[in-house]
């Protein structure tokens, strides 16, 4: 009786750490990928070099992984077909992500750190917009010194907004895995 107790108490015991264990689920659309084409999940252990994790093969546009997430963890997805070359950042951390990709484009929502990702992304690529438009303008050679040394100006303060804004985006975020990253 009491070695079946001990049994049932251990059996138990190991079916609730693995209820407790932290998942993340990654449900993911590709444009331009063809069925059969692979998707692979990938991490760095070192900082420099990528191993590969998973991999999932593509079927109707659509790939999935699954994994332990202990921890936010920094991935890539990456793909490669006939008309893709892509290798992009992911946060493995619990909870169900969704990713789409779309011509290149790559938008990954979910949880918390992915979303805070798209959103920086998205804020980034307004200012770099803007200091191409001025870029473009300067190098134009089409404007008079005063117009010139005012684009100067209006480069140099988005850059100083910029630095600004990842400072504070980063500071903000020092306790979890985006502001270290």
């Amino acid at each position: 009786m009491s070695k079946t107790l001990l049994l049932l108490s251990l059996l138990l015991h190991l079916v609730s750490c693995n209820a407790n264990k932290a998942q993340y689920s990654i449900d993911g659309h590709i444009k331009g990928l063809h069925d059969g084409d692979t998707v692979r999940l990938a991490c760095s252990h070192d900082g420099i070099a990528l191993e590969q994790v998973s991999h999932s093969v593509v079927k109707d546009g659509r790939f999935s992984f699954e994994g332990d997430a202990n921890g936010c963890k920094v991935a890539y997805i990456c793909c490669d077909g006939d008309d893709y070359d892509l290798c992009t950042l992911i946060f493995l951390e619990e909870g169900d992500i969704n990713v789409s990709i779309d011509g290149g484009i790559c938008t990954i929502s979910g949880t918390p750190i992915n979303e805070l990702c798209n959103s920086v992304e998205d804020s980034i690529g307004y200012y770099v917009e803007e200091l191409e438009k001025i870029e473009f303008l300067y190098y134009s050679r089409q404007l008079d010194d005063a117009a010139m040394a005012s684009l100067g100006a209006q480069g140099f303060n988005l850059q100083q907004q910029l630095i600004s804004y990842l400072r504070e985006t980063i500071t903000e975020n020092i306790e979890n895995l985006f502001g270290l990253y």
